[in-house]
């Protein structure tokens, strides 16, 4: 930055993003990224550098495409996919149709977007356009790395579509893949998303062995974002067993890592799942009090929609215990909440998993 390279330090500040993005540490990538930001835009000097690219770099620039799609990364995590879908589609106008990772990078990234949206349909076809871009180029480790993880996110837009026979197909061939180039991580995220499948389909004892799988190789990469995740999905495998005691230990492990990260939407599903547990367990007392938490917490989140569910969730458990005034003062608040826009939650994968750098 001192020397005004500009290509140069977006590549570098983007590849320190990635790294702090899995570490949970948003607040220093952003303020980063705004630095880069204010570089760029005051005209820093320009090599016109690429990075295994078969595009023209004159077309969008390395350091442009770095920061757009850091952009648009930043909005899907803030849930505003409809504006990150828009940045990509302009993105891949620009970006012209000779095949490149550029080209294959953002079609993943459009993909999750859209995927966010409730749109699998059209997710999956963006996510076939980025495994079928990687395939064109000269098949290096690093495309290979990039193709086990488009493979990965095709897999999941096929989950959330209930096509699960070719999302277990795709899965398999994902993990294949990254093991090939002895990608721990993506073999982590593999993982996780299997136990996903198989906690949807109720095969519990398959789901909790693959997260616990996933979950010792994120604990030795030290990545406590994607723990909490974990930790939450298996909480999920336990209470689905109506092993309330187990699911409650790994909620209460995937709340402490939420709070020590500052992760107020993880932490607010983590409390409003406790009280489920706990109206299972028989304690409603402790269900209220991880109620009002949970909404607490989703206020600072600004999510409507799930404000609305939580605040619902107390009225229930109100009119359970036949108070009446107070189930009624929150459901006319919950009705006052849905009139908001909501705003979708991000997906499991898109906390284990990003689109790796070249």
């Amino acid at each position: 930055m001192a020397a005004g390279d500009l290509d140069t330090a977006a590549q570098f500040a983007d590849s320190i993003a990635w790294f702090l993005n899995y570490f949970g540490r948003w607040s220093e990538r952003d303020k980063m990224m705004e630095q880069v930001s204010k570089m760029q835009d005051a005209g820093g000097k320009r090599q016109g550098s690429d990075i295994g690219d078969q595009d023209s770099a004159v077309r969008v620039p390395q350091s442009e495409f770095l920061m757009l799609s850091n952009q648009g990364e930043r909005l899907l995590q803030l849930g505003r996919a409809t504006e990150a879908e828009r940045l990509f589609r302009a993105l891949l106008a620009r970006l012209g149709v000779e095949p490149s990772y550029k080209q294959a990078a953002t079609f993943e990234r459009l993909g999750r977007a859209l995927l966010i949206q409730g749109k699998p349909t059209a997710a999956i076809e963006a996510h076939q356009d980025a495994v079928s871009t990687l395939g064109k180029l000269e098949q290096s480790d690093e495309i290979q790395r990039a193709i086990g993880s488009a493979q990965i996110e095709l897999a999941t837009a096929l989950e959330n579509a209930g096509r699960y026979n070719e999302a277990q197909t795709e899965y398999t061939t994902a993990l294949r893949s990254v093991r090939r180039v002895d990608d721990k991580r993506n073999a982590g995220v593999v993982l996780a998303q299997l136990g996903t499948l198989a906690l949807r389909q109720n095969n519990l004892d398959e789901a909790r062995r693959r997260y616990l799988e996933a979950l010792t190789i994120f604990r030795a990469n030290n990545e406590p974002q994607s723990e909490a995740a974990l930790w939450h999905q298996l909480g999920r495998a336990a209470q689905e067993a109506r092993d309330w005691a187990e699911a409650e230990r790994c909620y209460k492990e995937s709340l402490a890592l939420d709070e020590r990260l500052n992760d107020a939407a993880g932490a607010a599903q983590t409390c409003n799942q406790l009280a489920i547990v706990a109206m299972g367990a028989g304690r409603p007392d402790e269900a209220e009090q991880w109620n009002l938490r949970a909404i607490e917490l989703k206020e600072q989140v600004g999510n409507p929609q799930q404000l609305a569910s939580s605040v619902n969730n107390l009225a229930n458990l109100y009119l359970a215990q036949n108070r009446l005034d107070e189930a009624e003062q929150y459901v006319r608040r919950a009705i006052a909440i849905d009139e908001t826009p909501a705003i979708p939650v991000l997906s499991l994968v898109t906390h284990l998993g990003t689109f790796p750098a070249p």
